[in-house]
């Protein structure tokens, strides 16, 4: 008779767990690796500029496209080439190039939130008859009549007269 061919179980278990324990340390030499880098004022001063200079020339841009094409097609062109290089900024480690890219995509974000807000009916209907004014304006009245009474009343009077029976 042919003896069975013993399997080797702990073996299997080893490698599947050594290799999480492997695969763990790469992801958090990788993670320290990027929390190492490290961003001086330069860099800063270079990516605020950029994405100023990427906003305001994400507005001019748009201002150069047909007017035949859609408000909401130029700013999502427009998001999408930012976002582009945006992370083509990020991945040459250029802060300039990412300044620009953000910029450029926070103008078109801004400009599709806004278009959205704004060219929708039902938000402009729901609220455009509001007076949240009129509440407060009702609240006046009550308490008009009263400057006059407070501004005769000597409050320091009582406190300098002797009250009956007492010495100063």
């Amino acid at each position: 008779m042919a003896k069975k061919a013993k399997r080797n179980t702990r073996t299997k278990i080893v490698t599947k767990t050594r290799r999480v324990f492997v695969n763990a340390k790469r992801k958090g030499r990788a993670i320290r690796r990027a929390a190492g880098e490290r961003l001086n004022a330069t860099d800063i001063i270079l990516a605020v500029g950029g994405a100023g200079v990427g906003s305001i020339g994400g507005s001019l841009i748009l201002a150069k496209m047909p007017e035949a094409v859609p408000d909401l097609a130029k700013n999502g062109i427009l998001a999408a080439l930012g976002g582009f290089a945006a992370y083509k900024g990020l991945k040459k480690k250029n802060k300039l190039l990412l300044g620009l890219g953000m910029g450029a995509a926070a103008a078109a974000a801004t400009n599709i939130i806004g278009n959205v807000i704004s060219g929708s009916s039902t938000v402009n209907g729901a609220y455009s008859n509001l007076n949240l004014a009129s509440p407060y304006g009702t609240l006046a009245a009550p308490y008009s009549g009263l400057n006059g009474a407070v501004s005769n009343l000597n409050l320091a009077a009582p406190l300098a007269a002797p009250i009956d029976g007492e010495e100063c």
